[in-house]
């Protein structure tokens, strides 16, 4: 099956919150029981009416094409599973991306420049005479409730925003530091003794790691939590050839020969996968904060059952979809 290059929007919630997986931000807002409510997702005051859903829906489904391809939905595949994990995926979505709307109003900053208001406001233009009428007869969305929905996205995206700038952009040195090293790893504690006095006893690294280890064999890098903190305690502190004693560590048994103590190319690039995580952590944070904060309420016959389609010509590229359309109006 030929499958296509994804193309990434430039928007930081949707890469961090719907390409990490299935599940956004491998985390899940916390909705009571089901009930009848007048939108098919309520997250505090904020409500989804199912034609906004179909938009978003619809969107998914073109994601999932522009990556695996159109053919995917006619295949071999499991096919009540793929839509049941795409309809999951945009309810997650939807429903963190209305979380960090409803943080934005908590903390008074969900207020919209004239600029934004016009950048909004022909988003929803734009979007919606790119639709046809198929597109536009499945949604049933209107223009306005387009701008609604793009007034939620984009609040919760410059939430998103300030919330990763506000993130301490300190790394030290040491935090991100990775080494390069040869590792000897143990389970067995006879074993383990054997190893360490072939090594004191003049046998070469490499041919008791080849002989005992059951880890990976040669050189490797590695940065801090790699392995248990004792034996990270002790990895830490070797200088370039200098070689361990036994470690023992979360029931395994080391012995490491630090080969560099400080690869400064993979440090720097440990540095910025650092900064990366403590953005993701930040949103995480307050998404994980929303739980018994905001009453939340969804109408599970409609995500049991909402059938998908595709944006028309978008598949093949042939025109931006609801996000990439609002890129195109204000700088998110």
């Amino acid at each position: 099956m030929k499958r296509k290059k994804m193309m990434l929007w430039a928007l930081p919630l949707i890469c961090v919150l719907l390409l990490s997986g299935c599940t956004i931000g491998g985390k899940k807002v916390v909705f009571s029981d089901p009930i009848k409510v007048p939108s098919v997702l309520t997250v505090g005051t904020l409500k989804c009416p199912k034609e906004e859903a179909y938009v978003y829906l619809m969107n998914y489904r073109s994601l999932y094409d522009n990556i695996m391809g159109e053919s995917v939905w006619n295949g071999s595949f499991d096919l009540n599973r793929l839509s049941g994990s795409a309809r999951v995926s945009v309810k997650d979505m939807i429903a963190e991306t209305y979380v960090l709307s409803m943080d934005a109003k908590d903390k008074e900053s969900d207020l919209l420049s004239e600029q934004e208001e016009k950048g909004i406001a022909d988003s929803a233009r734009d979007y919606y005479s790119l639709m046809s009428e198929k597109e536009k007869e499945y949604s049933g969305i209107t223009e306005a409730q387009l701008v609604e929905a793009y007034k939620k996205f984009y609040i919760a995206q410059r939430n998103c925003n300030a919330l990763m700038a506000a993130v301490d952009q300190e790394v030290s040195e040491d935090e991100a530091r990775v080494i390069d090293a040869q590792v000897i790893v143990i389970s067995d504690p006879d074993l383990a003794s054997k190893a360490s006095i072939a090594i004191n006893t003049g046998k070469s690294f490499e041919e008791v790691m080849n002989t005992y280890s059951k880890g990976p064999r040669g050189q490797i890098s590695f940065g801090r939590n790699t392995y248990p903190k004792e034996a990270e305690d002790v990895i830490f502190r070797l200088e370039n050839q200098e070689t361990s004693g036994l470690i023992t560590a979360g029931g395994q048994y080391y012995i490491v020969k630090c080969i560099n103590k400080y690869n400064a190319a993979l440090s720097e690039e440990n540095k910025q996968k650092i900064l990366e995580e403590r953005k993701v952590s930040a949103i995480r944070n307050v998404i994980e904060e929303s739980k018994g904060k905001y009453v939340t309420a969804e109408d599970t016959e409609f995500w049991n059952n909402a059938v998908i389609i595709s944006e028309e010509g978008n598949a093949e590229k042939k025109r931006d979809s609801f996000f990439s359309v609002l890129q195109k109006h204000l700088v998110i």
